[in-house]
């Protein structure tokens, strides 16, 4: 594994464990959509902020790419997840102003160009139903799409070994025995 790669699975393994995963959303404040792209895959993460302007993770989108998307040039794969990601969240964002953030200039350069067709001009119009602005941010800030937007293997694997606690508490404990319990019921 890179040294790059560990460092990104160090920062996504203390944001993951330092913070809850996932929270209520409210819709007095801005959502933000986080999204990348690599070479076979697109991901995306929802999240709004709170006082500190801390990210607070709502939800999470990631896929495969398959078939002609695998040939796509990077600036198309990364028109691709914004795109994804706008429609995967629709339900957010829809008639809200919100901000896409994203490690590379190619949706700015998608919104901006006039001389479209096909693909990239079936995008833009997608894109331009909803009220959002752009904002950059360096790939290796983008830590949770980028994420989600690669292959795993064993070896990165191994890095997302969470210690937690959780699942040694009595409640827990005691309700697998309950559901043990009632196995004919539950099947």
């Amino acid at each position: 594994m890179t040294e790059n790669a560990l460092e990104a699975f160090t920062k996504l393994k203390k944001a993951l464990t330092s913070a809850p995963l996932l929270i209520h959303l409210d819709f007095k404040k801005p959502f933000f959509i986080q999204c990348d792209a690599s070479h076979i895959g697109i991901g995306a993460v929802l999240f709004q902020l709170d006082e500190e302007n801390a990210e607070h993770l709502i939800a999470f989108f990631s896929a495969k790419l398959r078939g002609a998307q695998l040939n796509y040039s990077v600036p198309e794969k990364e028109c691709m997840a914004a795109v994804r990601a706008v429609e995967k969240f629709r339900a957010y964002v829809e008639l809200m102003p919100f901000t896409i953030i994203t490690d590379h200039a190619s949706l700015q350069w998608l919104m901006s160009f006039k001389a479209l067709d096909g693909r990239l001009a079936r995008w833009s119009l997608t894109l331009q139903a909803y009220d959002f602005h752009i904002e950059p941010r360096k790939g290796g800030d983008n830590v949770v799409a980028d994420m989600l937007s690669r292959p795993f293997d064993a070896e990165e694997a191994d890095c997302f070994q969470f210690e937690t606690t959780a699942f040694e508490e009595q409640t827990y404990l005691d309700r697998i025995k309950l559901v043990q319990q009632n196995e004919e019921k539950v099947s």
